[in-house]
């Protein structure tokens, strides 16, 4: 194998990894880890873009009614309005859209078998807190926090299901 390594490198396939079999298991364990993480992580900015989404109905809904208060012509007026209630029910589609999202993550999270696994990734990617407040709520050391965290991302249900969407957003299903 080592020898197969140095043949590719002098080729000038320099870039190409080449594996030992236990090197391949852990890069492996290592990427299912990386995608359950990035999936839960989701939720951690559906938070940031909900708030974002319900600031942008709270001024358009101002904007509407200084618009119906200014607006003089009855038909420059409802062709207005009729605009604003569209842009509304836009960002209200996108609403629901980020909150079916968040949903689905939740349940996701939900089936974690071990309470503590599973509280600590609600707290940290439902709530959005910060390792040392989880390790302080929890009477803990923020360590014992990540070793938890890192044992649930190795949680056979949650790679499993993280793995079924990659097939399914892969497939073009999503």
């Amino acid at each position: 194998m080592v020898w197969e390594a140095y043949k590719k490198f002098r080729e000038g396939n320099r870039f190409e990894r080449v594996f030992f079999p236990e090197q391949k298991r852990m890069y492996e364990s290592e990427v299912c880890i990386m995608e359950v993480k990035e999936y839960l992580g989701q939720a951690k900015h559906l938070n940031l873009l909900l708030d974002a989404k319900l600031d942008q109905i709270r001024k358009l809904k101002s904007q509407e009614e200084k618009a119906a208060i200014t607006l003089n012509d009855v038909n420059e007026k409802a062709n207005t309005l009729k605009r604003f209630k569209q842009m509304e029910e836009k960002l209200q589609g996108e609403i629901d859209d980020l909150l079916d999202l968040k949903m689905e993550i939740m349940d996701t999270i939900r089936l974690v078998k071990d309470d503590e696994c599973r509280l600590i990734l609600e707290k940290r990617f439902l709530n959005g807190q910060k390792y040392c407040d989880i390790a302080k709520d929890m009477y803990m050391s923020e360590k014992s926090v990540y070793r938890i965290q890192d044992k649930a991302f190795k949680d056979e249900t949650l790679k499993k299901i993280v793995e079924s969407k990659n097939k399914m957003t892969v497939n073009g299903m999503e």
